[in-house]
């Protein structure tokens, strides 16, 4: 089905993005099967992860297996913020 073959084109595509990044940041607020397999895939490659979440947001306990880092924000500019600091301090 050329939809099949659509996805995994762009699972490679996003498996090399990761593999040569510096930093994975995700957004952890809500659940995610696509987010969990990229983060296992940062994971595997030995990329840092930084886990962000709102405050107050509930966050899966599989997440404590592939990040080491977490950030909780309030609102959207106390979110960048938290990010452009964490990156000027070169996780």
């Amino acid at each position: 089905m050329p939809h099949d073959v659509h996805e995994r084109a762009t699972d490679f595509v996003t498996k090399d993005i990761i593999k040569h990044a510096d930093l994975f940041i995700a957004e952890t607020s809500y659940p995610s099967t696509g987010q969990g397999i990229e983060l296992g895939w940062a994971d595997s490659y030995g990329c840092p992860i930084v886990c962000i979440h709102k405050k107050g947001a509930g966050l899966s306990g599989s997440l404590q297996v592939v990040c080491k880092k977490f950030l909780e924000y309030k609102d959207v500019s106390d979110m960048m913020e938290k990010i452009v600091l964490l990156i000027r301090q070169g996780v």
